[in-house]
């Protein structure tokens, strides 16, 4: 399995058992320093504008998008040809982590190589069915709370956040992401079940909109 990062804010000492929990199925993840945000967003360079509404995005939105950029910087250097990006708001269920690697190489079946493979998400606005009832072929999602990236989606995450920047607007990270499937014709796998693996938690508060977060 490729090199597995989970983006931490030190702060939030309240994710720190969902951590524990992630360990147990990715047993070399790295624990990557989040960034808050303030740096990005102290930059006048760096449009800010939401693409939707145009109303500035939020300094935790911010840091968000900046730490998944930073990272997939870091895997490009390191000429890593994968990296699993996973979030500490993130929950894992009660799977095993044979179960998960299957669910990894059975993507590479399905027809057509992948870019960006889902582990979890909140919801699918644009899927279709594949070859597998397990999977789902995913042209749009919210939520990056699990995902795989392949250097092909790497770099088209990269080109979707500077075309945007190039706009006047900040592309949040599953903004980002759905650009890039969009804009670079990626393809992009997800659980059939989108929360079949894992799910943000409930309970806590979110860093991005400081409101605890509910379904």
């Amino acid at each position: 399995m490729s090199r597995a990062v989970v983006i931490h804010l030190e702060q939030a000492v309240e994710r720190k058992p969902l951590i524990s929990r992630m360990k147990k199925l990715f047993p070399l993840l790295d624990v990557y320093p989040a960034k808050d945000g303030a740096q990005w967003q102290g930059n006048p360079k760096i449009a800010k504008a939401h693409p939707l509404t145009k109303m500035p995005v939020s300094q935790g939105a911010i840091g968000c998008a900046h730490s998944h950029i930073d990272l997939i910087h870091d895997a490009l250097l390191k000429k890593e040809s994968a990296i699993v990006i996973l979030e500490d708001d993130c929950e894992f269920g009660d799977l095993s982590r044979e179960e998960l690697t299957s669910y990894i190489f059975r993507a590479n079946t399905l027809g057509e190589p992948w870019d960006i493979l889902l582990l979890g998400a909140t919801e699918y606005t644009e899927s279709d069915e594949t070859s597998s009832a397990n999977y789902k072929k995913v042209g749009r999602f919210w939520g990056t709370h699990a995902l795989i990236l392949r250097e092909r989606g790497m770099r088209a995450a990269l080109k979707a956040f500077h075309d945007g920047q190039k706009e006047g607007i900040f592309l949040l990270a599953d903004w980002m992401y759905n650009r890039a499937i969009r804009q670079e014709g990626l393809t992009c796998f997800g659980p059939t079940d989108p929360s079949r693996f894992c799910k943000q938690k409930e309970g806590l508060v979110s860093y991005l909109t400081g409101q605890v977060r509910t379904y």
